[in-house]
């Protein structure tokens, strides 16, 4: 089987962004002050949650897996940045078929 080297990268910044090296594991993962999500994400969920909801914790939604869990996109790389465009109108000879017949059906 074969490992993206960038997987193992990413799996090397987890474990030692916070200076020191952390376990992906239950000790490790419960050390995360940052993010209720992300140490849901691993093990004991409903511990973490509970807990969180208890102690009326926030979290601020801004790392990784914290916007996976909730489907956000993520605001770096290609989601960096929005990108816009303006609208071309269409001459009225090259509206679409199915546009122009809209008002006759509904009326």
């Amino acid at each position: 089987m074969a490992v993206d080297p960038r997987h193992v990268m990413l799996l090397g910044d987890v474990m030692t962004y916070r200076g020191e090296i952390d376990g992906i594991n239950r000790v490790g993962v419960a050390k995360i002050k940052d993010s209720i999500l992300h140490k849901a994400s691993f093990e004991r969920t409903v511990d973490h949650l509970f807990d969180a909801a208890a102690y009326g914790k926030v979290d601020a939604i801004e790392g990784v897996t914290a916007s996976i869990v909730m489907g956000i996109p993520m605001t770096l790389g290609t989601g960096s940045f929005d990108l816009r465009s303006r609208r071309m109108e269409l001459p009225p000879s090259k509206v679409p078929l199915f546009e122009s017949h809209v008002g006759e059906c509904l009326s």
